[in-house]
């Protein structure tokens, strides 16, 4: 905060300096009425401009390097609040000195508060625009800040007769990053990032598109870390979470990511008996109040997301636990990744068969928590796809030799607390 505060301010006055060597920024103008006021109004933008384009590049290097991300809403906002603030300070002004008297006090109190209240509706309204945010973590993009960074200031300091050329930098700066962005966006293009977490969280993410799927014991530091995973991949919104059955941690960090996060919309199962429909109930208001959108989606059933099919099973319960046993895969193009969380073995879901085409025709397998009972179901490697890479995580297994004989044939992998897969 101190940092913000103290380059802000330091903007701000650079962009009094810059000003004052503009030659037509400063020259009287002669005319009608209209020319004037004109003139006026238009040395006011083009001043709210140079500096809000000042404390943008000052503050530029702080933000990355804490927040990762800035808001391009203030060139937008500030020259509607800078207005709009001039007027609501000479009315909280009046208000204040007239306090003695409710009668005389009233009217301009009333009036400051409708600007305040249209002050905070602008940052809502602008904030909530898609792509408003950009991320600073796109590969270059750390050179391109300290550039433009160290070149404004180099161009400060220099005695240069056009002292409008002091923005050249910013210019090259968002015409590089936009180039920048091309690039990264194309690249990513034909496949989607899949990373997995310990606690059997999976990030999902395309070149456009992340969604973080909490898919068994989800804790809340997890949700957090994908969130971190994220920012990672140059996204500033969540698309979407996907909860997998309805238990403590998962709600509790929800309302938390709601409040701290843009997320576009929220995927919760459907209920299996009364006690999780009214979870899902209170659920759905809490995100309602912050303007995030809910989907139910069916179990069992494929959902759409990334171009590709999602189905999640979190409705078998192992007998005498009331935890679900919970297992999903996605497929994308000609790749499937499955990952079993809860013990899948001796429960209704791994006997019912609901899984069991995913599962043969996976290339990417993780078992998940608990993924140690695999010991005493051998059976399952002799159908899996050939070539098919398998992960053990969070558990000391077994020894590796006991799985000699599918070296071979398989890619097997031991306590994997996170790992990332691509499919095309």
């Amino acid at each position: 905060g101190l940092q913000l505060s103290f380059l802000s301010t330091f903007g701000v006055i650079c962009s009094v300096l810059i000003c004052e060597k503009i030659k037509w920024l400063q020259k009287e103008v002669d005319g009608n009425a209209f020319e004037i006021i004109f003139f006026k109004l238009l040395r006011k933008l083009v001043t709210i401009s140079v500096a809000s384009l000042c404390v943008f590049i000052m503050t530029l290097p702080i933000l990355m390097l804490h927040f990762g991300e800035v808001s391009l809403a203030t060139f937008i906002t500030n020259l509607f609040m800078s207005m709009i603030c001039e007027m609501f300070m000479i009315f909280s002004i009046l208000a204040l000195f007239l306090s003695f008297n409710s009668y005389l006090c009233f009217p301009f109190a009333e009036i400051s508060a409708i600007l305040g209240e249209l002050m905070n509706e602008i940052v809502n309204f602008v904030s909530d625009i898609d792509g408003i945010m950009l991320s600073l973590s796109y590969p270059n993009a750390e050179y391109l800040v300290w550039g433009v960074f160290i070149a404004f200031l180099i161009l400060l300091t220099v005695r240069i007769s056009r002292k409008w050329l002091i923005f050249a930098p910013s210019v090259i700066f968002a015409i590089l990053m936009c180039i920048n962005i091309a690039n990264y966006n194309s690249s990513r293009e034909g496949f989607v990032r899949a990373e997995y977490i310990a606690n059997d969280s999976l990030i999902l993410s395309s070149n456009n598109e992340v969604y973080i799927c909490d898919a068994s014991d989800g804790a809340y530091g997890a949700l957090f870390e994908g969130v971190a995973l994220a920012k990672e991949n140059c996204f500033t919104e969540i698309d979407g979470v996907i909860l997998s059955h309805y238990h403590s941690d998962h709600i509790i960090s929800l309302e938390r990511l709601a409040k701290n996060y843009k997320i576009d919309r929220v995927l919760l199962p459907y209920p299996q008996n009364s006690e999780e429909d009214l979870i899902m109930r209170s659920i759905v208001r809490v995100l309602e109040d912050e303007k995030v959108k809910v989907c139910i989606y069916d179990n069992d059933k494929e959902i759409d997301i990334l171009s590709g099919k999602l189905v999640i099973s979190p409705r078998a319960y192992i007998s005498g636990y009331a935890h679900p046993s919970v297992a999903m895969s996605f497929s994308f193009g000609e790749k499937r990744l499955t990952l079993l969380g809860r013990p899948y073995f001796d429960t209704n879901l791994e006997e019912s068969g609901i899984f069991r085409e995913y599962i043969e025709n996976s290339d990417y397998l993780i078992f998940g928590a608990d993924g140690k009972d695999v010991q005493d179901d051998f059976y399952i490697f002799s159908k899996l796809k050939e070539n098919c890479e398998i992960s053990f995580s969070d558990y000391d297994l077994l020894e590796k030799s006991d799985f000699e004989y599918f070296m071979d044939e398989y890619r097997i992998y031991f306590d994997v607390e996170y790992k990332k897969y691509d499919l095309k």
